[in-house]
């Protein structure tokens, strides 16, 4: 998994220019669902999650902080958008 799609993207052409196939030999996957992964190839599949909302929520909780104080943790759901069906999904994105 690669902390951003951009950084996925660059990954799978480097390990391409190596010889290897993805997803058939490393599946990958990303954590942002920028408009471009669809069409790339292979497809990306990424992590959705609702950027819009963590903005919000980032603007809500964040900014009424100062110094030593924290904001309660909050869970925001998010998924995966399996675009190739030859991905092999791991057993923890099944759960």
């Amino acid at each position: 998994m690669a902390a951003r799609d951009r950084i996925a993207l660059v990954a799978i052409k480097a390990v391409q220019a190596y010889g290897h196939k993805v997803p058939e030999d490393l599946a990958m996957v990303g954590f942002d669902d920028i408009s471009i992964t669809p069409f790339y190839t292979p497809p990306l599949t990424p992590v959705r999650q609702d950027t819009r909302r963590t903005e919000e929520l980032t603007a809500e909780k964040g900014m009424p902080l100062s110094g030593a104080q924290t904001a309660d943790p909050q869970v925001l759901p998010a998924g995966l958008a399996l675009r190739s069906p030859r991905l092999p999904v791991a057993h923890w994105a099944l759960e």
